[in-house]
């Protein structure tokens, strides 16, 4: 048996916020390169907006505005989800047309 098949975590090099950093990890390295630059554009919006803060304060500040992000998301898809749910109950519980 291969490594490769044992081994499903992808390794790739990552540039957020002017750093390199090896991670390793499931999936694609394209999708891992896509988090770590959503990671970096939001460093750089806040950076931006706060040029005075340390690269530590802005790592924090990203990182609540990304769970921030996340938690409305996740509020949505609950709500999408309820909403979802109804309907299917609703039309499941039609009798059919004759």
């Amino acid at each position: 048996m291969s490594k490769e098949a044992v081994d499903e975590r992808n390794r790739v090099v990552v540039s957020v916020f002017g750093e390199e950093y090896p991670i390793k990890g499931p999936g694609r390295p394209e999708y891992l390169q896509e988090l770590a630059a959503t990671v970096d554009r939001k460093m750089r919006q806040v950076s931006e907006a706060h040029p005075r803060l340390s690269v530590n304060r802005v790592a924090v500040m990203a990182a609540l505005l990304l769970a921030d992000d996340l938690s409305k998301l996740r509020e949505q898809h609950e709500r999408l989800t309820e909403v979802y749910e109804e309907e299917w109950e609703r039309r499941k519980d039609r009798k059919p047309s004759e």
